[in-house]
């Protein structure tokens, strides 16, 4: 549950670009964006 809502928070920051100073954040919200969408592929199999 944290992680979906950190992830949440960090999704937000960048769709306002306030992630460019903080690559690694960036990087974090991307791969939970990617485990998220191979978890609702494999659900929806």
């Amino acid at each position: 549950m944290q992680a979906s809502m950190c992830a949440s928070v960090l999704g937000g920051a960048h769709s306002r670009g306030l992630l460019t100073a903080w690559p690694g954040l960036r990087a974090y919200l991307e791969r939970a964006e990617a485990g998220r969408s191979s978890g609702r592929a494999r659900t929806a199999s």
